[in-house]
């Protein structure tokens, strides 16, 4: 099957989204937490880097997950386009500028040029560049829906190659990964196979079901230890972090994207549940999590360097995050606080 028709009728809910939702957030709140000690240099090196390496799959899940449900619900019209898009205007932007005035406020920031800076680019606090990454990728879907029509293997191959070149070209060795954040261009691999996998779901799921897990583990440990080993090693050199960038965090994020897609119809149904409702209210708990992370790091400041509080933290910042965004979903104005649950 080469070609690829956009044109399908609605359809329900995919389940698994909200299971990669679920554990994608925990991995953005891994990497605040760790992130925050390699900055300050305090605790295990070693066990940071590790840690942020290992976590570094979590955007790259929610930038892939975003182009499934895009192209899942897509409707070859453009008065689809526009209601999705000025859906998630409303329950995704006005959210986004509540908690960028937030920010704005935290870092004091009241100069009109410099307001208009991090509204743009989504600098107001560190984790909001997320929403604007987004909007740009709901902006080109239909254009990159029209790609995908050349045949999703090709689609595939050039995005990759895309994906890896703009890294060569543009940050290696250490280019400016600030503005990297926003540029859709090295995001793109990620989102295109979200929209194949939209809109192939099914054949998508019986492929992958054929596959052994017990194979599966093994190439995702090898491919986990080999993008580890990587992080590792240019950070001793350099004292720096290549973020979500490097050719082998790429290969980590997709071979982990099969991995727990797979293990969504072999775990208990308990711990899936509990992974599935954590991800309905991912999108509020990525939001505010860093303002409470922002607390923590000020409560805790006398045990920096104690493995213990950034166990602490983690833990800490994820229960008030989620039982936060819980509560404020059961208010009528919730929505525009801690965005639409599920």
């Amino acid at each position: 099957m080469t070609n690829i028709s956009v044109s399908q009728p609605f359809k329900t809910r995919i389940d698994e989204l909200d299971f990669l939702r679920g554990i994608g957030i925990l991995g953005v709140i891994m990497v605040h937490v760790v992130q925050h000690g390699i900055h300050y240099s305090y605790g295990n090196s070693t066990i940071n880097v590790v840690l942020d390496a290992l976590s570094r799959f979590c955007v790259p899940f929610f930038v892939f997950v975003s182009g499934v449900v895009f192209s899942f619900n897509y409707q070859d019209k453009k008065n689809y386009f526009w209601r999705f898009f000025l859906k998630r205007l409303r329950y995704i932007g006005i959210p986004y500028l509540l908690w960028s005035v937030t920010g704005l406020i935290r870092y004091q920031i009241y100069n009109a040029k410099s307001i208009a800076v991090a509204l743009i680019t989504g600098t107001a606090m560190i984790h909001l560049y997320f929403i604007i990454l987004i909007f740009q990728f709901y902006l080109l879907a239909p254009l990159m829906l029209r790609f995908c029509k050349i045949g999703w293997k090709k689609a595939l191959v050039i995005s990759f190659i895309l994906n890896i070149l703009v890294f060569y070209i543009y940050l290696y060795p250490f280019g400016n990964f600030l503005n990297a954040f926003i540029n859709p261009l090295f995001w793109i691999s990620y989102f295109i196979v979200g929209l194949i996998v939209g809109i192939k779901v099914d054949s998508f799921r019986k492929v992958l079901c054929k596959i052994r897990l017990t194979y599966l583990v093994i190439v995702w440990l090898i491919i986990t230890i080999i993008s580890v080993y990587n992080e590792y090693s240019v950070f001793i050199k350099t004292g720096l972090i290549q973020h979500f960038f490097r050719p082998t965090n790429i290969l980590y994020s997709f071979i982990s994207i099969l991995l727990y897609w797979l293990l969504f119809d072999r775990i208990n149904n308990r711990i899936k549940s509990i992974f599935t409702t954590l991800g309905k209210y991912s999108f509020g708990v990525y939001l505010v999590h860093i303002p409470i992370l922002f607390v923590l790091h000020e409560l805790t400041k006398p045990y920096w360097g104690n493995p213990l509080e950034q166990v602490f933290s983690f833990i800490v910042c994820l229960t008030v995050s989620f039982v936060f965004t819980f509560i404020v979903s059961k208010v009528k104005l919730g929505v525009y606080v801690a965005g639409k649950t599920g």
